[in-house]
């Protein structure tokens, strides 16, 4: 199964953060947009892929921190 994130070179990544950018037109006019998340590889017990989860946030003043991605890759392990 393909990851539909990874690291450059095909390194496997304990996680990845995602960010969205809007123009502010789009801001000013929507406050309920997503701003960010985390995406996490599901691994087997063998360290075979299986799956994704991803985490999605809103509003402006949350930022995905690797404490935060590394819980979210705790939770899925």
């Amino acid at each position: 199964m393909r990851q539909p994130v990874g690291a450059p070179g095909g390194q496997p990544a304990r996680a990845a953060r995602i960010g969205y950018t809007y123009t502010h037109a789009e801001i000013r006019d929507e406050s309920d947009l997503i701003r960010g998340g985390v995406s996490i590889p599901l691994r087997d017990s063998e360290g075979e892929p299986i799956g994704t989860l991803a985490v999605f946030w809103r509003g402006e003043e949350r930022e995905a921190t690797d404490e935060a991605a590394l819980s979210q890759h705790k939770a899925a392990s």
